[in-house]
């Protein structure tokens, strides 16, 4: 581990700046809009009918709660996920979109999480999270920067492992 210090200016010859599109797709936009309606519909007429009823209200009215919370549950899940992405890395340290600064000599391993089904092998990758002693940070492939990381991580003397965690990007 102590000739990450050694590597890393050879590697990183200029700081690289990752940038992401936050843009959604009509598409996502119109089944998150799907999904939120059917949890708010069916999470408040439970709720409402359990204000009504005699017998277990107490039941029906958290479980109603508990359905309308759950979109509000998956979006700061989704948005926790994003302030896990990087966003500058240089030859001393990764910075992630939270401002959260990791130094490269505390990087234990590096976990490629692959696709399933890739049509071709460089499109298999769908992130690279770079695991440190004190926390985790994540390359996505919608960077515009991912090959280069991906290159990076290729060189660095630690632990890789491979993990399969989505069928298709």
């Amino acid at each position: 581990m102590n000739n990450l210090k050694e590597i890393l200016p050879l590697i990183l010859k200029q700081p690289i700046e990752i940038e992401y599109s936050q843009h959604f797709t009509m598409t996502q936009k119109i089944a998150g809009f799907i999904l939120f309606s059917f949890f708010i519909f069916l999470g408040g007429s439970i709720f409402l009918n359990g204000l009504e009823e005699e017998e277990n209200r107490l039941y029906y009215i958290l479980f109603g709660i508990l359905l309308c919370a759950i979109p509000f549950i998956l979006y700061l899940i989704i948005i926790n996920s994003k302030n896990k992405s990087i966003v500058f890395l240089d030859k001393d340290s990764v910075i992630l979109k939270n401002n959260k600064k990791y130094n490269w000599n505390d990087l234990h391993r590096i976990t490629y999480h692959t696709s399933l089904y890739a049509r071709n092998e460089n499109e298999r990758y769908v992130s690279i999270e770079f695991i440190f002693k004190n926390g985790s940070a994540f390359a996505p492939y919608s960077g515009n920067t991912f090959l280069n990381i991906l290159n990076i991580a290729a060189q660095l003397p630690v632990p890789k492992n491979e993990l399969a965690t989505t069928r298709f990007k």
